[in-house]
């Protein structure tokens, strides 16, 4: 990983701490620094259950939040 994505995780990681973000703002932030993350990397990060992610996932792609551009694999994330 490098040195800014680093420091936005670390900066997000603060402010969800702090409660100043919900588990929602936290993942579309995280989304935003880094399109390509898992739902893996993203539970590890939030220290949430995979399934908690994939539902609030769920969530937002039915809300036309966020959607999914390429394959399962080499795609990425975009938060409109």
């Amino acid at each position: 990983m490098n040195y800014a994505y680093d420091k936005a995780q670390n900066k997000a990681q603060v402010k969800a701490q702090s409660g100043a973000l919900s588990d929602r703002e936290y993942i579309l932030l995280l989304l935003r620094e880094n399109p390509s993350i898992t739902q893996n990397e993203l539970s590890e990060i939030m220290g949430k259950s995979r399934r908690s992610i994939q539902m609030i996932m769920k969530e937002l792609i039915e809300e036309g939040v966020v959607e999914r551009v390429g394959s399962k694999k080499v795609g990425s994330w975009m938060v409109k």
